[in-house]
């Protein structure tokens, strides 16, 4: 190697201006060869005032130009691991300004580079090399002013305020703690070695940096050190070195200082001065950096690489792989937390993830209710609800493991597009660990249990629209009105209970009989019930379709062959135990054992579906699936909505309504449905809508918006027995007038006048003339036309049977007719006899088929599973 040592400078600020102007004053050891700028005409501004050569706008480009031995970085402190280790992967030694990095891993990073390459490298802290400080550790190893007790030192400065420097603004390294305050971290290092422990406060200004900042130092031998570092304080950089016998007063400035006053106990002060004429300051440094390049020094005594990075160390980061350990778990949360990162990899995984599940060992599922899913697989996004919520309540039960995994190209791709990885850099291993660790331990699991929380949402949305759907056709199945019914709730051991109502729901006799097993006493509850269907002139049986309901049907079908037109129907009993128990029955049926009012409400349920069964939590109905999986809050919002849809499109006769029917009634809650009840029960039948005005709580407001829900039949005005709102009645009456015809008249001659009138009149006219909305006159119309009319009348009858079947009856390619008593995603249970109901699967529904719960249908047996009782069904026809 020459005796000169070529340079090239990373960045032209002013720190890097002056270490250019104090390699110009030693030209015998150094030449400045080649300047890095971002910016050519601040490449060639530096390059003229210091006669550089080379000139470059890439700093890739200093670090590789074969003819540099050493670069000098002079950028900012947050791109310093930038730029060391790219020159030194180019194979060029380094001196680094300081702060040397601005934290304990990338500082290890850059040493740990250095020493594996095998190049010098050193945190440019020129203080320690001015002849002064040179003397003062003379002074000190030979004890001039006794033990070293400590050191006071102040580094107040005022640099123009401007949040765009290098000062002020965060993004580039900004702070005291990391600019001047490292001066005297320092100095105190290399007089004393490592601070045992520091303690620090600081002052932050309106960038977030810290502006000011004052430190204390404890060494091992006792020392203590008091640094006072300030950015926007009056100009002070005095240091005082104390001792047992003298102290050292270095002038200010005191980094880079000419004299020094000693102080020694019994003498007077002496003015030390060591002038650095025609120099800077930062020549000493590089002929440090210079003398131990020539000698194959990796790094100097004075500045030593382990000083660089301890610093940065604690107690809570010891060693190396610790550091590296946390920079990983930083970077992987960092890459987790990414917002575009998550967006991609979530859209994603929403689409193509894979769902497997699989059975648990050591667990139980006896009558294999989740055997289609024991080795299961199937990409999200063809994941039918249905089967959604069976694997959430399988895995729940802990009887499924359940997995989603994402090809690992999707993710790495989704990472790389913001957390790209250079091959070159040294730390590209430690990243690609982290992105490992970031993917499989944070970011999947998260993604994932999006994902499933996603697949649950849809799935109980679907779930709750169709539970929905299913009661409001529950409630809409129209009345088997004019019927004597005998009603049986089938049981085994407690019997079967049996309740006879007339055809205004009222019971007229109750008991119980033992048809079935244990007891069998079949004549005896055979000779009960024909006297009762005798006595009271039974024209309907209806059965629950609970424990014992086909072994009670199996009597019922014999019995009933002694009678002319007498038939019987299955329907769903669920809830009836529900209502046996509640307020609302025992004061009904107050004188009733609780056990028999089952049977009075499975048969009112023919009788009214709507009024019996919103006596009833439309979550006990049993017209939904999984319906204790959804969430609990939704589904009951929806059933709610539900059920005041169809009170308020049926309407209710206000004289016969149960509180919980007129609860359901726009406006009426619960509190003014009792207190309608009552005042019915005190002051007798409301003639006149009217009169709902003097039940305490009814308001203008309530009864304007109840009243034309609410039916008074056979009352004082006809019109009461319409849907007609009160606010609407003058319309109503001037239509009459119009048509030349009474309100009392029979429907039929006000339906033919009423024609006449359209004929005569457009509904546009009519209504411009009536002041009211054309929607508003076309009710009106219907209303008059038909009143009381029951939508629930064009609705298909139930099925009525007079025989029965049993599995055993069933072979495939049967055809049959049967009642839907539940549609779900995946299809329609289909009630056909027996004591199953079969499947209709959804691909077996002819396309724009619409099924609803209690629709009468053809369909045909396709196959039969006797040992799991399942039945499977086609569209009649297929």
């Amino acid at each position: 190697m020459s005796d000169q040592i070529k340079w090239g400078i990373l960045g032209t600020g002013k720190i890097a201006t002056r270490f250019a102007e104090a390699l110009n004053n030693i030209p015998e050891h150094a030449e400045l060869l080649a300047v890095g700028s971002r910016n050519q005409d601040t490449a060639d501004a530096f390059g003229d005032k210091f006669n550089i050569s080379r000139r470059y706008t890439e700093y890739e480009q200093v670090a590789a130009d074969p003819d540099i031995d050493i670069i000098y970085i002079g950028t900012p402190g947050v791109y310093h691991l930038r730029d060391v280790t790219m020159s030194l992967n180019q194979g060029k030694h380094v001196l680094c300004e300081k702060a040397f990095s601005i934290n304990a891993k990338q500082a290890q990073i850059m040493v740990d580079l250095a020493r594996e390459k095998n190049l010098f490298l050193m945190e440019a802290m020129w203080t320690r090399f001015f002849p002064i400080h040179v003397q003062i550790r003379e002074l000190l190893k030979e004890g001039v002013i006794g033990k070293t007790n400590g050191i006071t030192i102040n580094f107040l400065a005022k640099p123009a305020y401007d949040l765009k420097n290098r000062f002020f603004d965060l993004n580039l390294g900004a702070g005291v703690l990391l600019d001047t305050a490292s001066y005297g971290v320092s100095w105190a290092s290399s007089l004393f070695g490592e601070p045992e422990a520091v303690t620090g406060l600081a002052s932050f200004g309106e960038s977030g940096a810290d502006y000011q900042t004052s430190l204390v130092l404890r060494f091992s031998q006792g020392q203590l050190v008091c640094l006072m570092s300030s950015q926007i304080s009056y100009d002070d950089k005095d240091a005082i070195v104390f001792g047992s016998k003298g102290k050292i007063v270095v002038h200010s400035p005191w980094y880079k200082p000419v004299k020094m006053t000693l102080h020694v106990e019994g003498k007077d002060p002496e003015l030390i001065s060591l002038p650095i004429d025609g120099y800077n300051g930062y020549e000493y440094e590089a002929m440090e950096v210079m003398g131990c390049i020539k000698e194959g020094k990796t790094e100097s005594d004075i500045m030593t690489l382990d000083e660089a990075a301890k610093p940065f160390l604690s107690t809570q980061v010891k060693t190396l792989e610790q550091a590296w350990q946390g920079a990983r778990d930083i970077a992987a949360e960092i890459i987790s937390d990414h917002p575009e990162t998550r967006k991609v990899v979530r859209k994603k995984a929403l689409s193509i993830s894979t769902l497997t599940t699989e059975m648990k060992e050591d667990t139980d599922d006896p009558k294999q209710v989740y055997l289609d899913y024991y080795d299961f697989k199937l990409q999200v996004n063809r994941l039918r609800p249905h089967q959604t919520l069976a694997i959430n309540r399988a895995e729940k039960e802990g009887v499924l493991k359940v997995k989603l995994s994402l090809p690992e190209q999707i993710w790495q791709k989704a990472v790389s597009a913001h957390f790209p990885q250079n091959p070159s850099s040294p730390f590209s291993g430690q990243l690609s660990k982290a992105i490992n660790d970031a993917a499989k331990r944070l970011l999947l699991p998260s993604i994932y249990r999006d994902v499933r929380r996603a697949l649950t949402e849809k799935a109980e949305d679907h779930a709750v629209q169709i539970f929905a759907k299913n009661l409001h056709a529950l409630l809409l199945q129209p009345p088997l009105a004019g019927h004597t019914v005998l009603g049986l709730d089938p049981g085994y051991r407690t019997g079967c209970k049996v309740a006879v109502i007339d055809p205004t729901g009222k019971p007229l006799q109750t008991g119980v009989i033992y048809p079935v097993p244990p007891r069998s006493q079949i004549e005896k509850a055979r000779d009960f019930t024909r006297e009762l269907i005798r006595k009271y002139g039974i024209t309907l049986i209806v059965i629950g379709n609970g424990t014992g309901s086909r072994e009670t049907e199996n009597f019922t079908a014999g019995l009933i062959k002694e009678f002319d037109d007498l038939k019987y129907l299955i329907i769903n009993e669920a809830g009836a135990s529900v209502y046996s128990a509640s307020k609302l029955a025992g004061r009904e049926l107050p004188d009733m054992d609780v056990s028999l009012r089952g049977a009075v409400s499975i048969a009112r349920r023919v009788q009214d579906p709507l009024a019996e069964y919103v006596k009833i939590d439309p979550k006990s109905l049993g017209v939904g699936m999984y319906q204790h999986d959804l969430d609990q809050a939704k589904l009951k919002r929806k059933l709610t909505d539900v059920v005041e849809s169809v009170v308020n499109q049926v309407g209710v006769e206000i004289n016969t309504a149960s509180p919980a029917l007129l609860a359901h009634i726009s406006g009426i809650g619960p509190g003014l449905a009792e207190r309608i009840v009552s005042y019915r029960d005190d002051k007798g039948l409301f003639s006149e809508r009217d009169e709902l005005l003097e039940v305490p709580g009814m308001g203008e407001k309530t009864y304007q918006q109840a009243a034309g829900f609410l039916r008074i039949r056979e009352g004082v005005n006809p019109i009461d027995d319409t849907a007609i709102h009160p606010e609407s009645y003058p319309a109503a009456l001037a239509v009459l007038d119009l048509a030349g015809i009474q309100v009392e008249e029979k429907p039929k001659i006000r339906q033919a006048a009423l024609v006449e009138l359209s004929r005569d009149k457009s509904a546009k006219d009519l209504a411009q003339d009536l002041k009211v909305g054309v929607p508003t006159l076309i009710d009106i119309f219907n209303q008059l036309a038909k009143p009381g009319r029951d939508p629930r009348e064009d609705l298909p009858k139930p099925f009525l049977r007079s025989d029965v079947l049993s599995m055993d009856d069933l072979v495939q390619g049967m055809e049959l007719q049967g009642t839907v008593q539940n549609v779900v995603e995946f299809g329609a249970f289909v009630d056909l006899g027996v004591k199953q109901d079969g499947l209709l699967h959804r691909t077996k529904i002819p396309a724009g088929v619409d099924l609803n719960l209690g629709n009468i249908i053809r369909v045909t047996i396709l196959s039969i599973d006797k040992e799991r009782g399942r039945i499977s069904l086609g569209w009649a026809g297929d």
